[in-house]
Parts: structure tokens; sequence; C-alpha cells
């Protein structure tokens, strides 16, 4: 396993090569000795045995293939000369002794009946008589040259009929029938075709009697052919049974000894090792076994340190994120890289205001200030060094020499002589540097232990980030508190201020209008209205500010006592009824039970109403009702206000119980508020234990249903009761 840091062009890193595994030397080094081993007794060795072996099955193999081919190649004579050259033959032979009957019967029958087409028919034949005749000499030369003599003779006796038969046809009248010499040209021309028969049949016999011949020379070839196969294949089959045993003797049985240390190894026998014996490749694979069972017993120590390593690093990792302030991300850090990967000295430089800062060491070192100041240029070490991820640096050797001198001659006066340097990072963001130290005669950085430091720092850049990010964010949440107060301090005094000089506006108002302070015209007191009209609106935005400074800063308190819901009701109607006459809305309420009790703060329960209300009858057009009903729905004492105003958008619902929140239709029709209304509403509702549900389609008006489960009262009858004239018409509400 070769393993090789990465150089840093700022002098903070460079490359360095882990030493090869000594196990995989051993293992090379004892295979090549046994190889060497080999060679030398190679005479004695399974290779030697084998190629001898396969010599003298190859030599039997190719002596068979030899004969074998000789004696195909004759068989293929045979049959060539059978069927290429004498069948032919006495085919031919037939041919001519067919051809010539053939030709004497074409000339008796023109000799009888005279037609011209037996002689034309003649004339052919004696044509390809003479053709078959010279083709017999051809294939009796291939075949038997003793039989040309007679191929011959008759073509000798062919030729004197012929030349009779001629004689016939030239003396024959035009209907045929015999001439003057007509009994002596049949009798010599009997004669001859007597020879051309008798000739013709000897040579018959003679190509029978070599065909013969030559069939039996093929079947007495044939069984000495196979009478040699089979004793070669006996032969061939003795060998391989031989060499078969040589093998078994040979090569098996020492690899069956081989067969239980394998057994024992693959059982977790790390112990088990094989006895090496002859032969010498033999030899060499019981070696290799050992040398790999050592190896793998190495290995596994190996990964029993990377996995001991691991755990801590998995551990340190936790002690890393447990925390949320960054001097303890810090120690926690640098304290596993002291404790857990063995570094005599370990240090961070964080990344502050685009320069590198001072190392920081972790808590129980004693080492004080490592050198004097951060070299120019440092700042660029954690971008380069989380390119490369890793780098080990043998101080004293010449890749120390790239570390400015400032650092490195502090760190080699205290005996420090390897440095392991990661980068600290969250991302492709470098936040800083982190190097471990070993001195003189320590051993060097294993890779197990630099995998495991990577993992470390890893851990700390997320560690560090977290803590930065905590921290930033505690002192934003302390400066907004800080914010929040100083904004509820200053509501709650503007609140108070305003009120005095209010309430003063508001009662020199009403003592104008009375006329204590001389005669008011008509002009003067529209003029007086407006201004109690819009003092009215100042001290309600006041007292909604106010209320909500007192739920801010924890002051809202709510006094529990029993509360009759139709006198609340009763006041908050009185209350809004004359802005209800003024914009022409039809302001109703209905009771199921007058004397219906909840446990509340009488003062805040009007305040609801009032708030409900005057948002009713704010957002419906003249023309529109506001109706108010409350009674019993179970357990519960419910209060239902509907109108039939311009209702609430859909997208505006999720948002409506902010604070200072508008619906947007409201703000498109220019409707006063502040939107303060509906959150001390849900405050209220919520502090007397209570529900609050909203219902609304834009255009089509708004159901308000507040449910108190305190009811104090039980409901004695099912009347309904009107609060403006205060009669019960005995009719259930809705």
């Amino acid at each position: 396993m070769n393993r090789a840091g990465r150089r840093h062009d700022g002098g903070s890193t460079a490359a360095v090569r882990l030493p090869r595994p000594p196990g995989l030397q051993a293992l090379g080094a004892g295979t090549a000795g046994h190889r060497r081993r080999a060679r030398a007794g190679f005479l004695g060795s399974i290779v030697a045995q084998l190629w001898a072996g396969g010599l003298v099955v190859g030599g039997l193999l190719t002596g068979g293939v030899i004969v074998a081919a000789v004696a195909a190649v004759h068989q293929q004579q045979t049959i060539n000369a059978l069927t290429q050259v004498v069948q032919p033959l006495q085919v031919a032979n037939t041919e001519l002794r067919s051809g010539f009957s053939q030709c004497q019967t074409w000339y008796l029958g023109y000799r009888l009946t005279g037609r011209g087409n037996y002689l034309g028919a003649y004339r052919t034949c004696g044509a390809d008589l003479q053709l078959t005749l010279g083709s017999t000499v051809r294939l009796a030369r291939l075949a038997q040259p003793a039989l040309i003599p007679l191929i011959v003779a008759q073509q000798r006796a062919a030729q004197q009929w012929f030349s009779l038969a001629d004689r016939g046809v030239a003396g024959s009248g035009p209907r045929g029938g015999r001439g003057p010499a007509g009994g002596v040209l049949g009798t010599r021309a009997v004669n001859a075709s007597v020879r051309f028969f008798a000739t013709n049949a000897v040579m018959q016999q003679r190509i029978d009697q070599g065909r013969a011949q030559a069939a039996r020379a093929g079947r007495n070839g044939l069984a000495a052919e196979i009478r040699f196969g089979g004793t070669f294949v006996g032969v061939v089959l003795a060998s391989m049974v031989v060499g078969v045993a040589v093998v078994v003797r040979s090569v098996v049985r020492p690899l069956a000894g081989l067969t239980p240390t394998l057994a024992r190894l693959a059982a977790g026998d790390h112990t088990a090792r094989s006895t090496v014996t002859r032969p010498a490749e033999i030899a060499v694979v019981a070696a290799s076994i050992n040398n790999l069972a050592e190896e793998g017993e190495r290995l596994r120590r190996a990964e029993q340190e990377h996995a001991r390593l691991r755990m801590l690093a998995r551990e340190a990792g936790i002690r890393i994120r447990a925390n949320l302030r960054a001097n303890e991300v810090i120690n926690e850090a640098l304290t596993a890289f002291h404790r857990d990967l063995g570094s005599d000295l370990a240090f961070l430089m964080l990344l502050k205001d685009g320069r590198l800062d001072m190392p920081v060491t972790h808590a129980g070192d004693a080492e004080g200030e490592l050198f004097a100041q951060v070299p120019e240029g440092a700042e660029q070490w954690p971008r380069a060094l989380l390119e490369r991820r890793v780098a080990v640096v043998d101080l004293r050797s010449g890749q120390g020499q790239q570390i400015p001198a400032q650092m490195r001659e502090p760190l080699l006066r205290r005996g420090y002589s390897s440095a392991l340097v990661l980068p600290v990072a969250v991302g492709d963001e470098p936040l800083g540097l982190v190097v471990g130290l070993r001195k003189d005669g320590n051993q060097p950085w294993r890779q197990v232990e630099i995998d495991a430091a990577e993992w470390i720092a890893a851990d700390l850049g997320r560690g560090l980030k977290h803590a930065q990010m905590y921290e930033a964010e505690g002192e934003l949440v302390d400066r907004f508190r800080s914010l929040d107060q100083a904004k509820t301090d200053f509501m709650a005094t503007v609140s108070h201020e305003l009120r005095t000089p209010l309430t003063s506006i508001a009662g020199y108002v009403e003592i104008l209008k009375d006329g204590d302070a001389g005669p008011v015209s008509t002009e003067h007191r529209a003029i007086l209205e407006t201004i109690e009209r819009n003092a009215t609106r100042l001290r309600n935005l006041i007292e909604d500010v106010l209320t909500l400074s007192k739920i801010e800063t924890g002051a809202f308190r709510t006094v529990m006592q029993p509360v009759r819901v139709a006198e609340v009701i009763s006041s908050a109607v009185a209350a809004v009824s004359p802005t209800a006459s003024k914009g022409q809305v039809a302001l109703t309420s209905e009771m199921a039970d007058p004397a219906l009790t909840v446990d509340g703060d009488e003062g805040q329960l009007d305040r609801v109403l009032i708030n409900l209300l005057s948002n009713s009858i704010k957002f419906t057009p003249p023309g529109g009702t506001v109706a108010v009903w409350a009674g019993r729905v179970g357990t519960t004492v419910t209060v239902r206000i509907t109108d039939t105003g311009i209702g609430i958008p859909d997208q505006d619902k999720k948002d409506l119980f902010s604070r200072f929140f508008r619906a947007s239709n409201a703000v498109r029709s220019a409707v006063q508020g502040t939107g303060l209304g509906l959150s001390i509403v849900r405050t209220i509702v919520a502090n007397h234990g209570g529900e609050l549900d909203l219902e609304s389609a834009e255009g089509k008006g708004t159901t308000v249903t507040i449910r108190f489960a305190r009811a104090l009262a039980a409901i004695t009858g099912e009347v309904a009761y009107q609060a403006n004239g205060g009669q019960a018409d005995g009719q259930e509400g809705q």
C-alpha cells in the first residue's frame, strides 16, 4: 500500500511516500526464493514430469496420426482407383457392347425396311461407337494397360463389320433388300461381330478380375489399419494411466495435505500454517499460503486498529458536535488529536478577517506561543490544503524548507520532526487549518491515523461553523430582545402620555358642545363632532396599542369572575349602535338564555365584542345587517357574530390574526383601521380558555364564533331575548 501526501506551494505541506507494508515484502521475498529453488531442482519438479509425459504422449499421438494418415491415403487411392478408373472402364466396356449391338439393330432395320431414319441412326451410332472406343483406350491406360490389345481387337472387328455393312448399304436399293453379293457380305459381317463380342467378353472378365483384386487389397489394408489403431489406442491409454498415477502421487497428495490448513484459515484460525514439502511448485504454494496467512494476520490487526481509530474519531465527532461554543469545539478537537491520534502537540489556526490567526493549542498544553508571528501569505494555505486535502511534512528534510523559518525553527527546537496538516472547512469554505506534531523517535503518521485525522478535521469544521452560527444567532437574539424591549417601553410610554392630553381634549369638546362656554352654532357643533369622533378613534387606537404592550410585557391580567353574557352583549351593542345607525347597518342581537353566565373578565369580554361588532359594521356596506347570537351548544357557551359585509379573501385568512395585518380588499376600499383588533381578540379569548373560529368568503360576509367552556348557569328554558327591546319571543337562536 503506497500513499503519497501532497505539497503546497506556500510552504506548509510537502509530499511523503509511505513504505510498503512488511507483510507484502515478506510474501514477495518468500515467493521469489521458492521460484529460484524450483528452477534449481527443475528435473524433480511437476513441470519436468508433465513435460516428459507430454512428450511421450505427444510422440505416440504424432506416430498414430502419421500411420492413420498413410492408411487413409492408401484407402483413398484404392477407392479412387475403383470409383474413378475401374468402374468407369467397366461401364465403358459395357457401353461398347451395347453400342455395337445398337448399330447392328439399326443396320438390319434399314436392310429390311429401307427406311431413311434407320440409316441415319446407323451412321450416328457408328460415330458414337468410335468415341466410346477412344475413351475406353484412355481409361485402360490408367487402369490396366494390358487391356489395350483387347480394345484394339474390338476396334478392328467393329471396323471390319462397319466396312462390310457400309458396302451392304451401298448395294441396296431404295426399298432395301439384299443385293447381288448379299450372302457373302452377311457371313463375313457375322464373323466380325462374333469376334467383337468374344473380345468384349474377355475384356469384361479381366476388368472384373482387376476390380476384385483392388477390393481385396483395400479390405486387407483396412483390417491391418484397424489392428494397428487398436494397438495404438491401448498404448496411449496405458501411457495416460501411468501419467495420471504420477500426477496423483506428485501433485494431488501434496495438495491434499494443504487442504486442512486452508480449512483452518477459512474457519478463522489465523495461526494455521502449512508444511513446506516437495515438489518445488507445491513448496512454493505452501510457502505462499503461509505468507498470505501472515499478511492476513497483519491486515487483520491493521483493520482492528483502523476500526479503533474510526470509533475514536466518531466519538470525538459526537463530542465536538455536542458543543455550541467555539472554544469548547476547538478544545475537544485538539484533545482528540493529542489523546486519540498520538500527537505530541496539536494546534489550530483560524481565518479571521481574511488573515490566518495565531495558533490555538488544546487546554492541557504548556508550550505557550509556538512562534512569534504568522508569515505573510499564510492566509492562502487553507485554500491550497482544501484542494489537496492532506499533507505530511518531515520538518528535518528538504520538504521542510518550504515552511517559513519563523515557524519551522521554533518547532524543531522543541523536538518536533513530523507534521500532519489538514484543512478545516465547511464544503468549499475554508475556516483554517489544524496541525498534529510528533517528536523525534516517534513512529511516522500511518494512513489509518491520517484517515481518522481527516474525519476529526471535518467534524471540527462543521462544529466550528455551527458554533459560530449559534453565537451569532445568540447575539442577534439579544439585540432583538433589547430592540423589542425598547419598542415595548416606548409604546407603553407613548400610550400613557397620549391618554392624558386626549382625555383633556375630549372633556373640553364635551364642555363646548354643552354650551357651557357660550352658544354653539350649527357649524361649530359639526366641527366639535368631528373632533370628538377623531378623538374617539385616537382613544381606541391608544387602547389597542396599550393592550398590545401589556400583552407583550406580561402585564395583561385577566381577573375571572361570573359575568352575564347578556349584559356584556347589551353593553357592546349599545356602544356601537350609533356607528351602525350612521352607516345604515341593521344591528340585532339574540339570546337563548338571558341568565347565561360565564367565568371571565367583563371588561375584556366587552372589548372583544366591541372590536368584533365594530369590524362587522365597518366592513358592511349600507343596507347590510350585523347579528349577534349567544346560547349554549352542548357544554359550551357560544357567541356568534354574523355580517353581510365585504368578506375576506382566501389568501389573506392565514395572516388575519397577525399584528398590523389588514385584508387586501380593506386596503383597496380605504377602510380605516390599524390591524390590531383581531390579534387582541384572539389573545383575550385564549386567556379565557375559549376558541375562536372565523368563516368568510369574499363578497358574502363573515361569521366569527367564540366558544367558552366555563358556563356557570344552566339554561332554564330556550327563550329569545332582544337587546333593543328586552322581550322574549320564545324562539331558539341559531
